[in-house]
């Protein structure tokens, strides 16, 4: 499972708030709008309560979160496991590339000094 600390996801929410159709409550909210942010939470802590940006009147585009993230994680994963092996080699700090490539320290650190 993702790490990202606490800060950061701090930050991540109040920088780009999922957007949600008004009237929507909080079990059924329908993400229209930074939806990499929702799955972000989704993801990595699925019982924390996050603010949203409800929009005032609705719209024709209707997906659920849960749609949203089996979508987008689908079509994320081929491109994620092909550069899986190069993401330790740009970010700027060993946390960071274990934190992106989800590979331990040693192995991101031996990737590296390879690049």
């Amino acid at each position: 499972m993702l790490t990202i600390p606490h800060v950061a996801l701090g930050e991540l929410e109040k920088w780009a708030p999922p957007v949600v159709l008004p009237g929507a409550n909080a079990s059924k909210a329908l993400v229209i709008g930074n939806v990499l942010t929702a799955v972000l939470f989704r993801h990595i802590d699925p019982s924390r309560q996050i603010k949203v940006r409800r929009l005032k009147r609705n719209t024709s585009l209707r997906r659920s979160l849960d749609e949203i993230c089996v979508l987008t994680l689908a079509a994320l994963d081929p491109l994620y496991r092909r550069t899986r092996q190069l993401l330790p080699g740009i970010a700027n700090s060993l946390e960071e590339a274990q934190l992106l490539s989800g590979y331990s320290r040693a192995r991101c650190a031996q990737l590296r000094r390879v690049s």
